[in-house]
């Protein structure tokens, strides 16, 4: 599903969900090269676009309480 190149789409980061122009995106995520963060050797950097994300995941909304609600992406992405 996550491909490495869609011209002209902004690519989001698939480990922590942070967003990059499509004409400046790093080699590696800026936040994900903290060393604080965790990008898996055998993978490596792995980027999406908003229609990848859209073709596989949903945004659900649960209402808690009055006023309160949760939004939640199914399957979980990113830092969840």
């Amino acid at each position: 599903m996550m491909m490495q190149n869609n011209i002209g789409q902004p690519k989001i980061c698939i480990a922590c969900g942070t967003q990059y122009p499509s004409k400046v995106v790093p080699e590696y995520c800026t936040i994900c090269k903290e060393d604080r963060q965790y990008i898996p050797p055998e993978e490596g950097q792995k980027w999406a676009t908003h229609n990848q994300l859209l073709k596989a995941h949903s945004n659900r909304i649960l209402k808690v309480k009055d006023r309160i609600y949760e939004l939640k992406m199914v399957p979980s992405f990113a830092i969840g």
